[in-house]
């Protein structure tokens, strides 16, 4: 599972750095567009258990919560990638085996997988607001 969390990082990670991005800001780049995404996901979902379920309140209330979201993933972020500079380690691994048949399927895995849930986020966005529409 881990394995697969750093391919996930390192498809977009590998994106930023060809756009001439250093590999500090390529990595927090990284770890920012997936918050993002699983942010947006969160949210849908939060909003669907609230409609579905007549519940007044949603579980992510405001402001403090998303910080509060924000804090914790960058703290994991933190022990994951960037303690140590564990991330340029094994991206420098994953670029010397690159070129191995097994590791460009685990990539394109992890590139489906990061498309996937763009689509995901985009249709839920749509039908949310479809939902929620006067």
């Amino acid at each position: 599972m881990s394995k697969f969390y750093f391919e996930i990082h390192y498809v977009v990670y590998r994106f930023f750095r060809r756009r001439k991005e250093d590999s500090f800001g390529s990595i927090l780049l990284a770890c920012g567009a997936h918050w993002c995404l699983y942010i947006i996901f969160l949210t849908i979902v939060d909003g669907t258990i609230q409609r579905q379920f007549g519940l007044s309140e949603p579980f992510i209330k405001g402001k403090f919560e998303g910080i509060e979201c924000l804090i914790i993933w960058g703290i994991i972020e933190y022990f994951v990638f960037f303690r140590n500079e564990r991330y340029l380690e094994v991206f420098k691994e994953y670029d010397l085996q690159s070129d191995n048949p097994d590791m460009k399927k685990r990539l394109n895995r992890a590139r489906l997988f990061n498309c996937i849930v763009v689509v995901i986020d985009v249709i839920g966005l749509y039908i949310f607001n479809k939902l929620n529409a006067p």
